[in-house]
């Protein structure tokens, strides 16, 4: 029965997550958490940053992006928001406690960051508890890619 195990396929992915994985977006999240600057640290995909910069208004419901794209920032449910340039609801995977450094991703794993506070550095521990929020919500952690 072990070698059976051995030989089971892997679960089908979809973008950077597994399917059948269990995913959850953090219910006690407020826009007003993400009010200021933010610089996108680590993300999954190839190719350049997808949000670089990002500013939230003071009244949480608008962004702009350092690429001139911006928009409202709707509330689509508890911990899942509408951001300009992404075509799907994205999920507040985690937000640290001090709200310095923020996991964005979305149940079909074809998008997922890590953003930090504009002019912060990520320590070690950060960057760690983001990678395994991502291992717990499907997304191959290894695909994680740190951002220059």
């Amino acid at each position: 029965m072990a070698l059976a195990a051995c030989g089971a396929p892997p679960p089908p992915q979809s973008g950077f997550r597994a399917v059948d994985a269990p995913i959850s977006s953090i219910a006690g999240f407020s826009r007003s958490q993400l009010v200021g600057d933010w610089v996108e640290v680590a993300r999954y995909g190839s190719g350049p940053c997808t949000l670089c910069r990002i500013s939230f208004a003071a009244d949480g419901a608008r962004a702009t992006r350092a690429d001139g794209i911006a928009g409202p920032v709707a509330a689509l449910g508890p911990g899942r928001i509408s951001l300009p340039g992404i075509d799907a609801p994205v999920w507040v995977l985690w937000i640290d406690g001090d709200a310095r450094t923020l996991v964005l991703g979305t149940p079909s794993g074809a998008f997922g960051t890590v953003l930090n506070r504009a002019g912060a550095a990520l320590p070690p521990d950060r960057l760690t508890a983001a990678r395994e929020i991502f291992d717990f919500a499907g997304y191959d952690p290894q695909a994680l890619r740190l951002l220059p």
